[in-house]
């Protein structure tokens, strides 16, 4: 009964959806469409499999009907692999109808926060009170990242988040929750960002309310002195492999760390980008040091944890002042010291490419890439980007 009664749900949103789309189609203005197609021999991977050329297909799809309601897609047509099942997958996909000052979207909903990141299969509602107070009340059936099955899962999603301010000065709280087989899992968090003394202040904290624990924390202090900008940091995160991996539910835990960086502007052409940063259970240190001057960039890397040392370098070039006609490429040198439990590896990478833009709303892409990476069977690759906007 809960498996049918779960398809009557999709089959009418389904043809609510296609009704909203094909009317945005046949009565509403001219739509904007963007397609960019890609082609990569062979597929780098760290197992041999059947999939020797991969390539894809992304269509955006933008279009509004009379101010009234607009449709937003995002859809994919490429090969199958050991991540993705199917050759079709609709990443994003919703009709939003504005109501008077509010907005109600249903379709496969894309939400992405710095709180959470997920798609859900359901309807959103964003209602504005007064200029700066906003409330959003999601709800619907979490979209499967394989599409193999995602008209028919039973994981529910439920969040309603109430926000406050403007850009660079406002406060966002939320609540969500999970649900599979009539177990939940409920969070809440909140986020926000203001200035005081001259200092910017950023923070993000999630909560697992069942497992009473933090699920998310980044908080960033940061002050800017003539041209330079100096910040100060924290970061850790607890969350289902699911939500990146699709082969992987078990949990991942990004321990502790605390960060400093220094951004310094000299001048329109010369920027120069140094982080050190600083994990608590395993004692990893990391140190990134990148100068870009004009079309050149050369960063540093450094890293050591126990006995283990890392030093790395990339030498880079980006180029476009050739009118229709571009280039770009780099070297990465790296070197991983064991200590005395293992002998040391080198790796060294080449990438380059080439582009052509022969009109405004056209451009291709050529690319190729070659490591001397022991840990990978398939070390070079090539393809080509096709990107076509209307």
């Amino acid at each position: 009964m809960k498996y049918l009664a779960r398809q009557q749900r999709v089959k009418f949103s389904s043809i609510v959806l296609v009704s909203l789309f094909l009317s945005a189609v046949i009565f509403g203005g001219k739509p904007v469409i963007n397609i960019s197609s890609s082609a990569i021999s062979p597929r780098l991977g760290a197992i041999e499999d059947d999939e020797r050329i991969h390539w894809r297909t992304l269509l955006n799809y933008n279009q509004d009907l009379d101010n009234l309601f607009k449709i937003e897609s995002l859809i994919e047509f490429g090969s199958e692999n050991d991540r993705f099942e199917n050759s079709f997958r609709i990443h994003h996909l919703t009709a939003t109808i504005d109501l008077w000052e509010h907005e109600l979207s249903i379709g496969r909903i894309a939400k992405w926060n710095s709180m959470i990141n997920t798609r859900v299969d359901g309807a959103e509602a964003k209602l504005n009170f007064g200029k700066y107070l906003t409330v959003n009340l999601l709800g619907g059936f979490n979209a499967v990242t394989d599409f193999s099955n995602s008209a028919f899962t039973d994981k529910t999603f439920m969040m309603a988040s109430w926000s406050l301010g403007k850009l660079g000065k406002n406060v966002s709280v939320s609540y969500w929750s999970k649900g599979l087989e009539g177990e939940y899992n409920s969070f809440t968090g909140i986020s926000f960002s203001t200035a005081v003394f001259g200092f910017r202040i950023n923070n993000t904290s999630t909560y697992d309310i069942d497992e009473s624990r933090v699920e998310y924390q980044r908080s960033r202090i940061s002050r800017k002195m003539g041209k330079h900008t100096l910040a100060v940091g924290f970061r850790q995160k607890r969350y289902n492999g699911l939500e990146i991996y699709p082969w992987s539910d078990e949990e991942i835990f990004l321990e502790p760390t605390v960060f400093f960086t220094i951004y310094s502007k000299f001048n329109k052409k010369i920027n120069w980008y140094n982080q050190y940063a600083r994990k608590s259970f395993t004692n990893l240190e990391y140190f990134n040091s990148t100068i870009q001057c004009a079309k050149y960039s050369l960063t540093f890397s450094g890293g050591k944890m126990d006995d283990t040392q890392l030093l790395g370098f990339v030498l880079g070039v980006t180029d476009h002042s050739f009118g229709k006609f571009g280039y770009g490429g780099s070297v990465a040198l790296n070197a991983l010291d064991y200590g005395d439990f293992a002998e040391p590896r080198n790796t060294t990478g080449l990438f380059g490419w080439v582009s052509w833009k022969p009109k405004p709303m056209v451009s291709v892409k050529l690319f190729g890439r070659y490591s001397t990476n022991p840990y990978y069977e398939q070390d070079g690759r090539g393809g080509i980007i096709i990107n076509v906007a209307i």
